[in-house]
This record gives C-alpha cells, sequence and structure tokens, in this order.
C-alpha cells in the first residue's frame, strides 16, 4: 500500500499537482515513516510550490535513511 501512495505521489508532482504529491506522500509516511522516497516526494513537491526552505527539510529528512540506493536515486527533477 505504501508503494502505491510514493507512487501516486510522484505521479501528482510529474502533472504539477504538488498538494496533491504532498497529502498521497503524507499517508506514504503514515503507514511507514522509516523510507526515504515520501520524504523525496515531499521535497519535490514543496521545491514545485515555492517552498524551498520545507523542501530542504524533507531532503535531510531522507538522507537520514540507509538504503542500498545511493543518494543520486533520491535527486529531485
Amino acid at each position: 500500500v505504501v508503494d502505491t501512495y510514493v507512487a501516486v505521489a510522484d505521479i501528482y508532482n510529474v502533472l504539477g499537482e504538488h498538494e496533491q504529491a504532498l497529502i498521497n506522500s503524507d499517508k506514504a509516511i503514515d503507514i511507514n515513516a522509516t523510507i526515504p522516497q515520501p520524504y523525496v516526494n515531499k521535497a519535490e513537491a514543496y521545491y514545485g510550490l515555492g517552498l524551498y526552505e520545507k523542501g530542504l527539510t524533507e531532503i535531510e529528512k531522507a538522507l537520514k535513511f540507509k538504503s542500498h540506493k545511493g543518494p543520486e536515486a533520491y535527486k529531485i527533477r
């Protein structure tokens, strides 16, 4: 289920629907707050809304999680 919310948030970001991306990212975090991708999606949404400080905060949260992927996997588009 968490993967679905992450994917939907990503799609909303691509479409420029950043508020909807935030909603779905928060739902993903409510289910599992220990994976980085929802935080990355939130950062992208905040950047899209021009809320750069909030976006930076979310990236910092994402980078705290250990992952088999390197930091390049979490780049903002």
